[in-house]
C-alpha cells in the first residue's frame, strides 16, 4: 500500500519538474526521475535508474538508457535514434563522467540500428547497480569507426 503512494508522489514530482510546457526531460528533471524511481523501487534490489545519452559532437546520435539491479550485475535496456543506419554501435559503461571521461569498465552489447537510424538492445554488465550508480560512471556509444556518438551520465543514487 506504501510503495503505491510513493510511485504516485513520485509521478507528480516528475510531472511536475517536466513543466508542461516542453516535451523534453531536462537534466534535472531526468536525475529526480531515476532517483525516485530507484527510491519507489525498494533500494539495491529491483532498482532502477535512467540515463538520457545525449549527441556528441553534433552526430545526431541519442537516447535512452535504463539501467536495473540484478545480483552482483546491471541490467541495461539501451534504445537510440539518429544513428546512422544499418549500422552496429558500440557501448559501453566508463568510470568518469562524460565530460571528465575515464576508461570503459563494463562493455554491453552493440546496438544494431534499422534503416532509419533507431536501434535497441538489452545487455548485462558485469558490475553492480549500486556502482554503476554511484554517480561516476557514464555510458557511451560509439559510430562504427570508433568516435564517441552519445553520452549520458548515470547520477549518483539517492536513498
Amino acid at each position: 500500500m506504501h510503495s503505491g503512494r510513493w510511485m504516485l508522489a513520485g509521478l507528480s514530482l516528475v510531472l511536475a519538474a517536466c513543466g508542461g510546457a516542453d516535451d523534453a526531460m531536462d537534466d534535472s528533471a531526468m536525475d529526480s526521475a531515476a532517483a525516485m524511481t530507484d527510491t519507489a523501487m525498494g533500494g539495491a534490489g529491483g532498482a532502477s535508474a535512467m540515463v538520457q545519452a545525449n549527441a556528441v559532437d553534433n552526430s545526431g546520435v541519442s537516447g535512452q538508457v535504463t539501467l536495473t539491479a540484478s545480483g552482483e550485475q546491471t541490467m541495461v535496456e539501451m534504445h537510440l535514434t539518429g544513428a546512422p543506419p544499418n549500422a552496429s554501435l558500440a557501448a559501453h559503461i566508463h568510470s568518469g563522467t562524460c565530460e571528465n571521461k575515464g576508461p570503459a569498465v563494463a562493455p554491453l552489447d552493440t546496438v544494431r540500428t534499422d534503416a532509419s537510424g533507431m536501434g535497441m538492445n538489452n545487455a548485462t554488465a558485469n558490475i553492480p547497480f549500486a556502482t554503476a550508480n554511484d554517480g561516476q560512471h557514464f555510458v557511451q556509444f560509439h559510430l562504427p569507426n570508433g568516435q564517441p556518438a552519445a553520452c549520458g551520465n548515470i547520477a549518483a543514487r539517492t536513498m
